[in-house]
C-alpha cells in the first residue's frame, strides 16, 4: 500500500508540472528533495516564482 502511495503521488506530481508548462510556465519537480515544496514554478522571464505542494487523493477513502 505504501507503494502506491508514493506512485500516486509522484504520477500527480508530474501531472501538475507537465500542466503548468503546458499552459506556459516553467515548472520542475523536485523529487522530495525540498521540505513542503513538490514543484517550483516561474514565469517564463523568471520574474515571478512559487512554490507548489501537490496533494493527492483517492476516491472511497
Amino acid at each position: 500500500m505504501a507503494k502506491e502511495s508514493i506512485t500516486r503521488g509522484n504520477a500527480s506530481q508530474f501531472f501538475v508540472a507537465g500542466e503548468l508548462c503546458r499552459r506556459g510556465y516553467s515548472a520542475v519537480v523536485t523529487l522530495g528533495n525540498t521540505p513542503n515544496t513538490d514543484i517550483l514554478c516561474s514565469n517564463l522571464e523568471g520574474t515571478k516564482f512559487v512554490h507548489i505542494q501537490v496533494k493527492t487523493f483517492k476516491p472511497g477513502n
